[in-house]
């Protein structure tokens, strides 16, 4: 790590609380940065011998022709502050969406005086929003979500068929996409007596615990689960890779998938994958309710035709080649 004392620190004359910084900087390269109270977040002091590893200051680091960067700019383990800003942004994503300082200290493990620090950043630039002593996510995330193209173009031409489908049936009706081994669902329309899940719209769950994820795996070119165990939700949890493999080719055949218990003990669904206009999958359309209280036979049709309508419409009005088979064979 590169620390004061290889450094020649001066004051610029255009400011009485600039400095100026030079010297060699880690594998030979340069640092030659102004910097003042904004950058290191405190005055300096002990003869500026502050390591530049306490993150009191960060120093643009340029290499020479061979276009090397600095091992902390390298993927090995060190997080940016943008990374630090990530971290404690993705917290947000469970519970009930209001956290703590002391919370987020304590679920992401870093320190109390950077997350202090970065919180104040992140409500400074409306990434969050300070309510009272608890933090959440500010309305800036909400209008740049609502701006991702995969999902906005998504969002839009399936909202209207999810709404018909939730007025007709009263059943949870839900629209999810693929992200890494989970679905993060994008639209959700809940039943006046259907179960309280805890999926809601921005939220992740397992994708091969979900019938919606089943769906949507099930038309991937690759194999879209991360490495590792295969969580187990019920003792219908599908956990094994080469059962699920066969589960995958049964949902190809007959072009929907179930859930038969396997997220939730008394909960069961049906999801069809929707394409894209060219030809690959970009999600799927769900419903659930009470094992008991929902026929799936009855409502595939229904989520089958909804998730059809909307591929048309991202298709421009046509069906693209690889659209799923419509023989239903459980």
């Amino acid at each position: 790590m590169l620390h004061w004392s290889q450094l020649d620190v001066s004051s610029d004359s255009t400011s009485a609380n600039v400095l100026r910084v030079a010297g060699p900087g880690p594998d030979g390269l340069s640092v030659n940065r102004r910097v003042g109270d904004a950058d290191t977040g405190a005055r300096l002091g002990d003869g500026g011998r502050k390591s530049a590893d306490q993150g009191m200051l960060t120093c643009a680091i340029s290499g020479g022709d061979d276009g090397r960067v600095s091992p902390a700019h390298r993927n090995e383990g060190e997080i940016s502050a943008v990374g630090r800003a990530a971290a404690l942004l993705k917290e947000f994503r469970s519970g009930d969406g209001t956290l703590t300082a002391a919370a987020l200290v304590r679920r992401t493990g870093l320190p109390k005086s950077t997350v202090h620090r970065m919180l104040r950043e992140l409500v400074r630039v409306e990434l969050l929003e300070q309510v009272g002593g608890t933090y959440r996510l500010g309305l800036l995330v909400f209008e740049l979500g609502r701006r991702t193209p995969r999902e906005s173009g998504l969002h839009e031409a399936a909202h209207p068929h999810m709404a018909a489908l939730h007025e007709a049936t009263r059943h949870n009706v839900g629209l999810a996409v693929l992200a890494g081994g989970d679905v993060v669902y994008v639209d959700m329309f809940r039943g006046r007596d259907a179960p309280r899940l805890p999926q809601r719209t921005g939220t992740r769950w397992p994708a091969h615990a979900s019938c919606s994820g089943k769906a949507i795996l099930a038309f991937c070119d690759a194999d879209g689960l991360t490495t590792g165990p295969l969580r187990r939700f019920t003792e219908h949890t599908i956990t094994d890779r080469d059962a699920l493999a066969a589960e995958l080719e049964r949902v190809r055949r007959r072009g929907v998938a179930y859930d038969l218990r396997e997220s939730f003990p008394n909960v069961v669904g049906v999801a069809s994958p929707i394409m894209g206009a060219d030809g690959e999958v970009a999600g799927a359309l769900s419903m659930s309710g009470l094992a008991g209280r929902i026929s799936l036979t009855r409502v595939e049709a229904a989520v089958r035709a909804a998730a059809l309508a909307v591929t048309r419409r991202l298709a421009g009005g046509r069906v693209p080649a690889a659209q799923p088979s419509s023989q239903s064979k459980r």
